[in-house]
């Protein structure tokens, strides 16, 4: 840190890598502004170099919005309450189809994303309409049944 301009950061990156020290090789992709590799380092080290809120600043400023979909399924798995939280940080990039077909095959965790799907509800897309509407009546809420049938197509 004290002398970033005269380090060389690929030497200095391997050899933190190499002494596995997870939260400092984070530290330095970010710092090099190498936002998907630090996202890659975060999630495959979670236990020791995943940081909720770091995360979530770093997981908007990736290119390969491929990693968006990774990000969610490492959500599901590893911070499942916190998942509504990743959805709505990402959700002007999303391709919110994507994620209700991705969802349906963790249906168990379908209610847990319900707010995000209110929220994109508005766009009126036939795949958000379904899982809103499939959510209803599993959960017996008949009221907000009609109410989003009668908003949405």
């Amino acid at each position: 840190r004290a002398f970033p301009p005269r380090m060389n950061v690929s030497r200095m990156l391997k050899a933190v890598e190499e002494a596995r020290a997870w939260p400092e090789a984070a530290y330095m992709h970010v710092a090099t502004e190498e936002f998907d590799s630090a996202v890659r380092v975060m999630m495959e080290h979670s236990p020791s170099a995943f940081n909720g809120e770091q995360f979530l600043d770093i997981i908007q400023k990736v290119r390969n919005t491929e990693l968006h979909y990774v990000a969610i399924d490492f959500y599901l798995k590893e911070e499942p309450m916190s998942l509504e939280e990743l959805l709505r940080v990402l959700t002007p990039t999303l391709d919110h189809s994507r994620v209700v077909h991705f969802m349906r095959k963790h249906e168990q965790y379908l209610p847990l994303v319900m707010p995000y799907l209110r929220s994109v509800q508005s766009q009126n897309l036939t795949a958000v309409n379904e899982a809103i509407t499939d959510t209803y009546i599993e959960c017996e809420d008949f009221a907000a049944l009609r109410e989003s049938i009668n908003a949405h197509d």
